[in-house]
C-alpha cells in the first residue's frame, strides 16, 4: 500500500522498527548519553569500525544512527546503524515541505547532526542542534528528500539487519558489535565496564 509521509509518520515508523531492537536490548526510550564532544568520540569510533567491518556492505552511501542510553548490561549504551546493508532499504525519506517547516528547530524524527566519511553520510538526531539549511541540502544530496509533493513512498515491512555497537559509558575504547535481524539477535557478552562514569 502506498502512503504520503510526514515527519510524524516517519518518526512513528522508526519507533516501530526500534521497538523490536529495544525488546532484545532491554530499552524503552531514546535518550542521549554524555553530551558533546564525548558522545561524538564514540560515534567516530563506531563509524571507523563500521567502515572496516567485513560483515557489512560497502555500497551504502547514507546511514542513520540511533543512540540509546540504556543497554541490557549495566554501565553500557549502544549506537545502532540503521539499514546499513542495502541502499534499497532506506524505506523512509523526508518530505521537503516538512523539512522547511522545521528549519531552525529540533524535532524528533529528523537528523540534525552528521559526519561524512569516505563519501558516506552518517547522521543522527542531536537535541542540542537544530535543523539547518546545510543539513537539508545534504539530505537532498544523498537522495533522502522527497521534493515532489505528489511523490509516493512504498513502506516495506522488512527493516533488514541492524548493526549495533555496545560501548562502556566510562571507556569508549571498550566496545563490541552485534547483528539484529528480525527476531534474531546475536548473543554478545557484557563488557567489563566499571561503574564510574566520565
Amino acid at each position: 500500500m502506498e502512503h504520503h509521509y510526514t515527519i510524524k509518520s516517519i518518526f512513528l515508523k522508526k519507533c516501530i522498527l526500534l521497538f523490536l531492537v529495544g525488546i532484545f536490548l532491554g530499552c524503552r526510550t531514546q535518550s542521549y548519553v554524555n553530551k558533546e564532544p564525548q558522545l561524538r568520540d564514540a560515534i567516530k569510533i563506531a563509524i571507523n569500525d563500521y567502515l572496516h567491518n567485513p560483515r557489512v556492505g560497502k555500497s551504502e552511501h547514507f546511514v542513520e544512527l540511533f543512540i540509546q542510553e540504556k543497554d541490557f548490561c549495566e554501565g553500557q549504551f549502544y549506537i545502532a546503524f540503521l539499514f546499513p546493508y542495502n541502499r534499497n532499504r532506506n524505506v523512509w525519506k523526508y518530505p521537503l515541505a516538512e523539512l522547511l517547516k522545521y528549519e531552525g528547530k529540533y524535532v524528533q524524527g529528523i537528523p540534525t547532526d552528521y559526519i561524512i566519511r569516505k563519501g558516506r553520510m552518517f547522521c543522527w538526531e542531536n537535541p542540542d542542534k537544530t535543523l539547518t539549511s546545510k543539513m537539508i541540502n545534504l539530505l537532498k544530496l544523498y537522495d533522502q528528500v522527497l521534493t515532489d509533493p505528489n511523490e509516493l513512498m512504498i513502506l516495506t515491512t522488512d527493516g533488514g539487519p541492524i548493526l549495533v555497537y555496545h560501548f562502556c559509558q566510562n571507556d569508549y575504547t571498550l566496545f563490541n558489535t552485534q547483528i539484529e535481524e528480525g527476531f534474531y539477535r546475536e548473543e554478545v557478552p557484557c563488557l567489563p565496564c566499571s561503574h564510574k562514569k566520565r
